[in-house]
Parts: structure tokens; C-alpha cells; sequence
């Protein structure tokens, strides 16, 4: 019977064994397996937050894009309202030149006219000037002629 015992005892033993043996490779096989899965999700996950961050990064994107379009067609208006005014006071600027140009002209005009009106006085005034010199020669030479009569 001890060798009957041993063997029972040895095939339960080597069973035993095979068994734990078994369980060691599912228990890892299960493990490798959970692993696996745990870095799929793990990479699922990283990609998905990396997709949830480039996703409000291009949201982001998006409103900054249409803000600067929005500030560059402002900026347009804004230009083309200094463009107009600028046009708008060269125009007046011209307006006003040929304004002045004109008032200019007519100053001109009436300084020539006032020089010359000047410069005929000047001769007309020579003029009477030289008749008075003469006229007080005259009325000399008539003085002298009336003293001279009287006296004889």
C-alpha cells in the first residue's frame, strides 16, 4: 500500500502540478491579454485627448482666423474712408489754389494799375511842380516888373 500511496500521492502531485502550471499560463496569457487591452484603451484615450485638443485647437484657429478677417475688413473701410477724405481735401486744396490764384490775379491787376495810376501822378505832379516854378518866376519877374514902375 506505501507504494500505492506514493504513487497517488505523486500523480496527484505531478497533476497538481500541470495544473498550477496551467493556471500560471492562462493567469498570464489573461494578463498579457488585460495588457494589451489597458494600452489599447491607454492609446485610444491618448488619442482621443490629443483629437479633444486639436479639435480646440483648430476651434481656436477658426476664431482667430475670422477675428483678423474681421479686423482686416475694418481696416479696408477704414482706408478707403481716409482715401475718400483724402481725395475729398484735394479737391478743396485745388479748389482753393485756383481760388487764390484768381484773388492773386486781381491783386496783381490792381497793383499794376495802382503803379501806373502812381506813376501818372508823379508826372502830373512834376508837371505842376515845373508850372509852379514857373508861375512864381513869372509873378517874380511881374513883382519886379510892378516895383520897378512904382519906383520910376
Amino acid at each position: 500500500m506505501g507504494t500505492g500511496l506514493d504513487d497517488v500521492l505523486e500523480t496527484i502531485r505531478v497533476q497538481w502540478e500541470r495544473d498550477v502550471e496551467k493556471n500560471r499560463a492562462e493567469a498570464g496569457a489573461v494578463l498579457q491579454a488585460k495588457q494589451q487591452t489597458e494600452v489599447v484603451h491607454v492609446s485610444q484615450t491618448q488619442e482621443e485627448k490629443l483629437a479633444a485638443a486639436l479639435s480646440v485647437e483648430l476651434h481656436d484657429t477658426s476664431r482667430q482666423v475670422q477675428s483678423l478677417q474681421a479686423e482686416t475688413e475694418s481696416l479696408r473701410a477704414l482706408k478707403r474712408g481716409l482715401e475718400n477724405t483724402l481725395h475729398d481735401a484735394k479737391h478743396w486744396h485745388d479748389m482753393e489754389l485756383q481760388n487764390l490764384g484768381a484773388v492773386v490775379g486781381r491783386l496783381e491787376a490792381e497793383l499794376a494799375e495802382i503803379h501806373s495810376e502812381t506813376e501818372q501822378q508823379q508826372q502830373e505832379r512834376a508837371h505842376l511842380l515845373a508850372c509852379k516854378g514857373q508861375l512864381q518866376k513869372d509873378v517874380a519877374s511881374y513883382h519886379a516888373l510892378l516895383d520897378r514902375e512904382e519906383s520910376n
